[in-house]
């Protein structure tokens, strides 16, 4: 009984379920049981082991219910996911023409590493088209299309002006049209878009 008792005294209530430290108990039980030809004896050992049992149930009822609040009461570490996302923070007025002029900028959020991405700006006139802003791919003016984005996510260019404008975020690789008649849908190499109308 005393190797039973130390037995039972290095089992932990915390880390063991209840099924488990009754397979233990008995282990430990069965020797002293088996050499045991008192009858009397017999019996004691039995309630011992029962009054034992019932106190591993109570130590598990009082840990567990306290383990699970701390479980729920502990914020979650893991961060949540942000769809990358452009927006038009500073929106030039309305114009037109070939020599107008206004400043626009915007904000990216949810890419890791900005550098692998650019901004798209298109102005919008009294006409039916989409204009690549603030110039055309040329020989010329290679990368006139593209806006960079700094590792803050901020970005900023000049378009020439219109009635509506749109900033897209897209990967480094998008080739730009020079205009369209809609805007392209978000997928594949375009991962935002934001459309605004022209400041009053």
């Amino acid at each position: 009984m005393q190797l039973l008792r130390r037995g039972i005294g290095q089992l932990s209530f915390r880390s063991l379920a209840l099924p488990i430290a009754v397979v233990a108990i008995v282990a430990l039980a069965r020797p002293a049981l088996a050499t045991s030809g008192n009858t009397a004896l017999l019996l004691k050992a039995l309630r011992e082991i029962k009054d034992e049992v019932a106190g591993l149930r109570q130590n598990l009822t009082d840990c567990c219910p306290r383990q699970n609040q701390m479980a729920a009461a502990e914020p979650s570490t893991r961060p949540s996911p942000t769809k990358p996302r452009v927006t038009v923070t500073r929106v030039p007025p309305v114009g037109s023409g070939p020599t107008s002029r206004g400043d626009i900028a915007g904000r990216v959020e949810g890419v890791a590493e900005p550098d692998q991405y650019k901004i798209v700006l298109y102005a919008h006139p009294a006409d039916d088209w989409w204009y690549v802003q603030p110039l055309r791919e040329t020989a010329d003016a290679p990368g006139g299309a593209d806006t960079r984005i700094s590792p803050d996510g901020a970005w900023n260019n000049w378009t020439h002006l219109g009635l509506r404008y749109a900033a897209m975020l897209v990967k480094a690789s998008f080739k730009a049209p020079d205009r369209a008649l809609t805007l392209p849908t978000v997928g594949g190499d375009v991962l935002a878009i934001d459309e605004v109308e022209a400041s009053k």
